[in-house]
């Protein structure tokens, strides 16, 4: 059964809440640093982040307005940039748009909308739904090349619905189901049924197998508005389907409880990670408020929404952390964000979260930097422990794997995870 208290808590808590400021398509207002909750003397430790960790655009929104606004190097206002993964909140609001549209349903078979898409069985492909992708448990094989959205790519490892796993095929092909359903392709249906309704611009290309969406930082912002907002613009509905926004933003599934349809959530400290199939005891921001939801994607393209503290706040740009999804990189920005007092002399500037390794005779040896009481694991491609280091200090020593190809470095604890995939070679 779905876990839909932290939407209830939230819609508890908006009620006593300043009403959403929602800008027009040529003016955003503004708050003043008195107005807003956030600490003005931790803009400039916050600044020199951004700007360290290659940021290219950054927006905060408080009731709407905009507390914060930068841009960094030649990036502008006008400037586009992808939005990777982050996309897939927005495809998910698509799907919901066209279910509530009557044009589709969320059980029903992909195969009604795709015809045989896949190189498995016709009774194992009658098994996948259009949930099964929102929710990433399609029980598609993840061995191989997972964007590739060939047939010869998608074969059956498990049953639907039984298995996690970040797999970015199935997702792409929702632009398909899409099309199919409502003969338009995604951006045209994206354009029609919210860009023109909230002022919002932004298309996919495609890239390879994947549709990425592009767009200005000040988009993004106006999607997470709309989020912050239930789906609903000033007076507007966009998505008017409280089941769906409620399940899109709730734990979609048990395998993965930070995850919704397509969006992370920070409800709880457990979660599963792209890349790995391990559940991991952490919370993907423990210095964002419980109720953090988020769009986030490759290089640190971040959508979060605090609907607690009727906070949106956007990140575009690049990342020297190689994660799918950079959970450090969000949990580094809030440190700055979400303080219970402004005392400037408690803040002090983060350095790198990362790790380098190298191979010393027949051992990898893992360097990590400014992370404290870790454990350093070693995985292979199937989500097999091959060695944890028993080390308490840097470097942190694993035996050499005897077998050469790809494997996971993860290095943990309570509060955050890193990991690197590695090519091992003999």
């Amino acid at each position: 059964m779905l876990k839909i208290f932290p939407y209830l808590l939230l819609l508890g808590i908006c009620k006593g809440q300043a009403q959403s400021y929602f800008p027009t398509e040529t003016t955003w207002e503004k708050n003043s640093w008195q107005a807003s909750k956030i600490c003005e003397e931790d803009w400039d430790m916050l600044n020199l982040f951004l700007e360290k960790e290659q940021t290219k655009g950054f927006i905060l929104l408080e009731n709407g307005k905009i507390t914060i606004e930068k841009y960094y190097g030649s990036f502008t206002q006008d400037s586009i940039w992808y939005w990777a993964s982050a996309g897939k909140t927005l495809t998910a609001l698509l799907i919901g748009i066209a279910q509530e549209e009557g044009k589709l349903n969320i059980n029903d078979k992909t195969n009604t909308y795709l015809g045989s898409w896949t190189s498995m069985t016709s009774a194992q492909e009658d098994q996948i739904t259009i949930k099964h992708q929102l929710n990433m448990t399609t029980g598609l094989d993840f061995q191989g090349d997972l964007d590739c959205t060939l047939p010869s790519c998608l074969k059956y490892r498990a049953n639907p619905g039984s298995q996690w796993y970040y797999h970015n095929a199935p997702y792409t092909l929702l632009d398909e189901v899409l099309l199919s359903a409502t003969n338009k392709n995604a951006s045209d249906y994206f354009r029609e049924k919210i860009g023109s309704k909230i002022g919002m611009s932004g298309t996919y290309i495609k890239i390879g197998y994947n549709n990425v969406f592009f767009s200005k930082v000040r988009d993004m912002a106006r999607f997470g508005n709309l989020l912050l907002n239930q789906g609903t613009w000033n007076t507007t509905k966009i998505l008017g389907d409280t089941d769906f926004f409620t399940e899109m933003i709730s734990e979609s599934t048990p395998l993965n409880p930070s995850y919704g349809y397509l969006t992370w959530l920070n409800y709880t400290p457990s979660a599963r990670v792209p890349g790995l199939t391990q559940l991991f005891p952490f919370y993907i921001s423990s210095n964002s408020p419980k109720d953090l939801y988020a769009a986030i994607g490759r290089d640190g393209q971040i959508c979060a929404v605090i609907p607690s503290r009727n906070i949106v706040m956007i990140r575009m740009g690049l990342n020297p952390n190689t994660s799918l999804v950079p959970y450090a990189l969000l949990d580094s920005i809030s440190r700055f964000i979400f303080r219970n007092s402004c005392n400037k002399a408690q803040m002090s500037f983060i350095e790198d979260k990362d790790f380098d390794w190298s191979i010393v005779g027949d051992q990898i040896e893992i360097h990590p930097k400014n992370i404290q009481n870790i454990q350093v694991e070693l995985y292979d491609m199937l989500g097999k422990l091959i060695g944890r280091s028993n080390q308490s200090a840097s470097p942190f020593a694993i035996e050499k794997p005897k077998n050469s190809g790809m494997y996971h470095i993860v290095i943990r604890n309570e509060q955050e995870i890193l990991h690197k995939k590695i090519n091992i070679s003999d």
